[in-house]
């Protein structure tokens, strides 16, 4: 995340105005520059969106009953930045799910889609609600292996939202709500409620496929890059419970030597959370056949490639790790 010191609020304010209107332009004109420019066009509202100047924390507006001395000036620019920021988000989010709905879609477009829709399952509410509802559609399997972890996998979702990890998801309260209304504030509503009515996307979501797995592992390293550390913990992160579900079910679901490259990603990106980590290995033992070879060898290249991702993020392994399961399976694996 990378963001200026600045000397004062107007300083700041200049600058987020400025990064938007970067943004728009080149959203804007990602389709009609030459081919090659496209990458770079929108590479650049990728950058934009990363920029410390535009998270919450910076945007958000103070309350009408705050203590804090008001300039009027201020607020007015805070107000005209913050319709400028919600017309970047909204139609950021309706180009990637328009892209998204299309059978095949330029290798540039790809990249800078999935980041943007993980983005948007913080920023965007109303999508998010969808999202998880598209994800939870055909339902999901029990899940035994989850055990020895601090909380229930099966506690409902709730819509309260602990403090340590708000300001990354309260955008409505903090920002869009102040926003009064207008002819700008409403063609930005228009572009959400066109988004929530899309219903293709949702199918596409609903189908638990590549797409799907390539935006959780993307959801995941934001996740962990930007909230949870020592003070927020990953159960406190609205929709995890159902992400986790969701590839839980899809492993339990479908045979092992089938799983796609894009839900070994999706896997190696939630061990994020190393507590999981025995949840994924006695799934994929249990799946294993040790008659037949392509589910051998993919249940090893998994493994190999949990611990890596355990050892590359300087972990230990999880309490709840039973050990003597996972040494049993290595050995009739390999006798």
């Amino acid at each position: 995340m990378t963001c200026f010191i600045y000397q004062n609020l107007q300083s700041e304010l200049k600058a987020q105005n400025v990064l938007i209107d970067l943004g728009i332009h080149c959203l804007s004109f990602a389709n009609f520059v030459d081919y090659d420019l496209r990458t770079d066009y929108l590479d650049a509202v990728r950058l934009v969106f990363q920029r410390g100047e535009l998270l919450l924390t910076s945007l958000k507006i103070e309350d009408s009953d705050s203590t804090r001395p008001k300039n009027k000036a201020i607020q007015e620019m805070q107000l005209k930045i913050a319709v400028k920021y919600q017309y970047l988000q909204y139609e950021s989010l309706r180009y990637c799910l328009d892209q998204l709905n299309r059978k095949a879609a330029d290798f540039y477009k790809i990249q800078y889609m999935i980041s943007s829709i993980a983005l948007s399952f913080f920023r965007v509410p109303e999508f998010r609600e969808s999202f998880l509802k598209a994800m939870a559609k055909d339902g999901f399997v029990e899940i035994p292996e989850w055990k020895g972890i601090r909380w229930a996998l099966e506690d409902e979702e709730t819509d309260d939202i602990e403090n340590v990890v708000d300001h990354f998801f309260k955008w409505h309260e903090y920002l869009y709500l102040h926003i009064p209304e207008s002819k700008h504030k409403q063609i930005n509503l228009n572009i959400l409620s066109n988004i929530i009515t899309m219903h293709d996307w949702e199918n596409r979501i609903a189908k638990r496929g590549v797409a799907m797995y390539l935006i959780i592992a993307k959801w995941a390293e934001s996740v962990k890059n930007t909230i949870v550390n020592d003070k927020a913990d990953w159960k406190n992160v609205p929709g995890y419970k159902t992400i986790l579900k969701t590839v839980f079910t899809e492993m339990k679901s479908t045979p092992i030597s089938e799983y796609k490259e894009a839900l070994a990603d999706a896997t190696v990106s939630l061990l994020a959370n190393e507590e999981i980590l025995f949840v994924f290995i006695e799934i994929a033992f249990k799946k294993t056949n040790i008659y037949e070879q392509k589910d051998v060898d993919k249940a090893m290249d998994l493994t190999v490639k949990w611990l890596e991702a355990l050892y590359n993020a300087k972990k230990s392994f999880p309490s709840n790790f039973d050990f003597a399961f996972y040494f049993k399976a290595i050995e009739m694996l390999i006798d």
